[in-house]
């Protein structure tokens, strides 16, 4: 790109000349300019001295700006500010001129941060580390688009919510259903409303204790009900959630099924299962050693071509931070962070599988609690919901009756949730199909 398709000085000038002949048309622009606005250092100089003056409540004319502590330490001259107001009859046009301006000044900063990546290749920089600074780079570029683009009217706002009130009681009338996207679980479903976009779902436990099946029970139902499900898979690769899902739809035993020792039935049900699985719009990305940006990089670009409704993380734990500080709490929260922005920016739910620590292990009820998430108080703060998968077989359990709990029986205890109460769900967890199911 040619260094003039990043400035356009003509339309900086007259910018610059409606603030002078007008400085309240300042206001109509205020959302979308800053001084990064302006190539040519004494517009920039000029911008600055209006808004300050602005902000003082001191006049603003010619004399007020050239005598201003910008102007002067710029060295631009008395003639050549009131050469900005030439041609300048009104500001009616400052808006329209003022997103222009915008569009060049993303465009300088796509330029700036390419040249930046260009000079680390040729250091030889290891490649994951370039991605990273490519994703990160290309987030804060989005990220200081004009800030009206992000501003919504209280007006719009509720038309939206009353939009989704009409949705909500179509649905009760019609004998029930959730508006977010389903969990598979009608007893969640109602607990929750379903996961709904810009949300970040916390799916937590200890090992052993079924968390991945539940979110592959999640996905596949999300799946089902005609969703595009985005499962970034850093523990198990794509043939092994593969085989999980066709053993939960065939209901074919996995021992044999690991065996092969199967019958022409099972091989039936298997085919069976793996055409309905093709039907589903699920993805899998099991690259390993995944990084924050790399995630956030993919799933915003899955969502801008329309191809992610839920994005699925399995798990935290093993998310590549590629800052290495050794302030594990730190990188947890950055990462929490940056998970419930994505949610937000993709307007999509983000389900985040997290461990807990050893901690409930101690209690004589082994029941988990939100102190113990793992390695950071901000995800709890940063989540809307968050969820522990509990069966209480593994631990021996009785019920009241003073009966072993089978084992089969597991809980859902949704331990947060910002727009809805809170409780405990159960669910069977048939280890033989690795499938899950309502109690």
């Amino acid at each position: 790109m040619k260094e003039e398709q990043t400035y356009n000085t003509k339309i900086e000038d007259s910018v610059i000349g409606a603030l002078l002949i007008d400085p309240q048309s300042y206001y109509e622009v205020s959302d979308i300019l800053t001084t990064d606005s302006f190539y040519w250092d004494g517009n920039k100089s000029i911008f600055s001295a209006v808004e300050r003056l602005l902000r003082e409540g001191n006049k603003i004319d010619l004399l007020t700006i050239k005598n201003s502590a910008e102007v002067k330490k710029s060295g631009i001259t008395a003639a050549n500010i009131a050469k900005k107001t030439n041609g300048i009859a009104s500001a009616s046009n400052i808006k329209y001129h003022s997103l222009l301006l915008e569009e060049y000044r993303i465009k300088r900063a796509i330029v700036e941060h390419s040249s930046l990546l260009t000079a680390r290749v040729a250091q030889d920089d290891d490649v994951a580390v370039l991605l990273a600074e490519l994703t990160t780079g290309a987030d804060k570029i989005v990220d200081s688009v004009a800030r009206s683009n992000q501003q919504q009217t209280i007006g719009k706002a509720s038309a939206e919510a009353r939009e989704n009130l009409r949705k909500r009681i179509e649905l009760y009338n019609r004998g029930g259903g959730v508006v977010g996207i389903t969990s598979g679980l009608r007893p969640l479903d109602e607990m929750l409303g379903g996961f709904k976009a810009g949300e970040l779902i916390i799916l937590a436990g200890r090992p052993a204790m079924g968390k991945t099946a539940v979110m592959l029970h999640f996905a596949l139902s999300a799946a089902r009900s005609g969703k595009k499900a985005l499962v970034f898979s850093l523990e198990m690769d794509s043939e092994q959630l593969a085989n999980r899902a066709i053993l939960a739809l065939s209901e074919v035993d996995s021992r044999r099924y690991n065996q092969g020792s199967i019958t022409p039935e099972d091989i039936h049900y298997i085919d069976n299962a793996i055409d309905i699985l093709k039907g589903y719009q699920l993805t899998i990305d099991d690259k390993p050693l995944q990084s924050l940006s790399y995630i956030d990089s993919v799933a915003t670009n899955s969502s801008r071509q329309g191809n992610c409704d839920i994005i699925f993380i399995d798990y935290l734990g093993l998310i590549d931070h590629h800052k290495k500080d050794g302030n594990r709490e730190q990188e947890v929260a950055e990462i929490s962070k940056r998970l419930k922005a994505l949610a937000r920016k993709c307007k999509c739910p983000v389900v985040l599988l997290s461990q807990l620590s050893r901690e409930c292990e101690k209690r004589a009820d082994k029941l988990p609690l939100l102190s113990d998430l793992r390695e950071s108080g901000a995800i709890e703060q940063d989540a809307d919901k968050v969820m522990f998968v509990f069966r209480p077989a593994y631990y021996g359990m009785k019920n009241s009756a003073g009966e072993l709990i089978p084992n089969d029986c597991g809980e859902i205890i949704v331990a947060k949730n910002r727009n809805g109460r809170i409780g405990n769900v159960k669910f069977r967890h048939n280890e033989s199909i690795t499938k899950i199911e309502e109690y």
